[in-house]
């Protein structure tokens, strides 16, 4: 069985919120501040989900996995043909 991209980290609630973090600011262009603001937390909170979210990111990458979303959503990841 392949690895998930989510294996680094655990438990759960650290993966929410590191993908929470990853998400508000790729793919919502959010800063650092407004993430911050808007989930409650210190700056240097999200600087060290965002840190570790791809620090996390590139181990999937590095262990040559495809990441695709399952029939729920959940990330998945495959090797690389």
């Amino acid at each position: 069985m392949a690895p998930s991209p989510l294996d680094w980290c655990v438990p759960a609630k650290t993966c929410h919120a590191r993908r929470a973090v990853i998400l508000l600011h790729e793919a919502h262009s959010l800063t650092a501040p407004e993430i911050a603001d808007l989930l409650g937390v210190t700056l240097a909170t999200v600087k060290i989900r965002l840190h570790r979210a791809r620090r996390g990111l590139q181990q999937v990458m590095k262990r040559g996995c495809a990441v695709s979303n399952d029939t729920l959503g959940t990330p998945t990841c495959h090797p690389k043909s």
